[in-house]
């Protein structure tokens, strides 16, 4: 980026204008995940800008989108919805449907409720979801820990999502099912809850 090239920006399309550059993006990606390893999964957050979607890193492995608005910017551009993490705290089932009918990789849970849409979606469809229980940290997002415990010491009635106990990831850095971290000692799986994914 140079100073013709913003003076045109500002000609073409006045100001106040925002230009960024899809290259120094794609350099500060590559940046933050050279900085955390190859086994690390970078997420863009559709909502920090979504007209960069289109100029996406490949540094980033998926797009977190937490409304209908924002899955539906993904279908117009085209984006590979298995990359996709469909997240947000006032799904419904309708929204669930229409992201699983997408094809989206990964849906994210925020309570027990969202929980059983998602699963319901999964079994009602005969496929398996994969899910991220998200975990709250004294806020209105997420569910208690005590919540997701019961969720993962009761997986096996979930019969639509995936459930994996590994120390490790998929072959392509993927999370699996339930992802928590060491956060939930007391879970019933392993001592001390010692897992990066169910």
């Amino acid at each position: 980026m140079n100073k013709t090239i913003l003076e045109e920006a500002a000609r073409r399309f006045g100001t106040p204008c925002y230009v960024i550059s899809g290259d120094d993006f794609a350099r500060r990606a590559n940046a933050v995940k050279e900085a955390f390893g190859e086994n690390t999964g970078l997420c863009y957050s559709i909502k920090a800008n979504p007209f960069l979607l289109k100029y996406l890193p490949d540094a980033f492995s998926y797009i977190e989108v937490c409304s209908p608005g924002e899955l539906s910017i993904c279908e117009e551009l085209s984006v590979p919805m298995s990359k996709v993490i469909f997240s947000g705290v006032n799904k419904t089932e309708r929204d669930v449907e229409r992201a699983w009918n997408d094809g989206v990789g990964l849906f994210t849970a925020e309570s027990l409720l969202h929980v059983r849409l998602i699963n319901a979606r999964a079994v009602k469809s005969g496929g398996k979801a994969r899910l991220i229980l998200r975990l709250s940290h004294g806020s209105q997002f997420g569910m208690d820990a005590s919540v997701i415990k019961e969720v993962i010491r009761n997986r096996d009635s979930y019969k639509g999502l995936l459930h994996r106990h590994s120390e490790n990831e998929g072959p392509d850095h993927t999370p699996g099912a339930f992802t928590a971290g060491r956060i939930l000692p007391g879970a019933g799986i392993g001592a001390g809850f010692p897992c990066r994914a169910y």
